[in-house]
């Protein structure tokens, strides 16, 4: 993100104990995690990951000497779980999520986002009791995601757990009716050599929603990585914790 000149992200730590993934929704196509991990690849501290085009082989390679790295920031945090892969991929081991529960109750101190887009995969695993520095995410990029999204999404809200959605990719305009929901969105258009188009309206009208239903929300970046401007504004909200 770009604010008078100056790179911002939303977020500010990673902590990626699994590393590996495959494609399953439009949103993919591009994927920025497969492209960081062909690096990790390349200088040899991932084996198997990609394959020989650089491509998810659907190898999760589990790093437990990972686990514990939060205990280790004293400072508060704003952190990325497992964003070089899918926490709820079917190939991660069943043991991660309840470790990483676990140093995410024991942390109070730092704030957790969680992203999926294995929606039902989510609402399966996390029996747990929500935890009020954790948010749960959902990756959406067109109309059929905002559809198979909503069920777990909203159980999970119902259960309590803060829920939010990266709408990044935008490639389409969508209605977000029946996400009034939310307790945040950030949004933002695709990078990269071969970056498809983001619809201008699709970023206007979810930051129209979210503001009508006081939902915080972040506009990450414009088209190919453009400044994080939206109508001559910037957007900045989410996650609060950062404000």
């Amino acid at each position: 993100m770009t604010i008078n000149g100056k790179t911002m992200k939303y977020w500010t730590a990673s902590w990626n104990t699994t590393y590996g993934c495959t494609k399953i929704r439009a949103g993919c196509l591009n994927c920025w995690a497969e492209i960081m991990c062909r690096r990790l690849q390349g200088n040899g501290l991932l084996n198997g990951v990609v394959d020989a085009e650089g491509n998810w082989t659907g190898k999760i390679v589990y790093k437990r000497e990972r686990v514990s790295l939060p205990y280790c920031w004293r400072k508060p945090q704003i952190v990325a779980v497992n964003w070089l892969g899918d926490m709820f991929h079917p190939a991660v081991p069943p043991e991660v999520w309840p470790a990483v529960y676990r140093v995410m109750a024991e942390t109070p101190r730092h704030t957790y986002l969680v992203l999926t887009k294995r929606y039902d995969q989510m609402f399966l695993e996390t029996e747990q009791e929500p935890l009020e520095n954790v948010y749960l995410g959902a990756t959406i990029s067109c109309w059929k995601d905002i559809g198979e999204a909503y069920a777990s999404l909203y159980a999970l809200y119902r259960l309590g757990w803060k829920t939010w959605v990266s709408f990044e990719p935008a490639l389409e305009e969508i209605s977000w009716v029946g996400y009034e929901w939310l307790n945040g969105m950030v949004c933002g258009g695709e990078s990269g050599r071969n970056a498809r188009p983001m619809p201008i309206q699709a970023a206007q009208g979810a930051r129209d929603f979210c503001r009508i239903h006081k939902i915080p929300f972040t506009f990450k970046q414009g088209n190919q990585g453009a400044p994080a401007v939206l109508d001559g504004e910037t957007w900045f909200q989410f996650p609060k914790e950062v404000i």
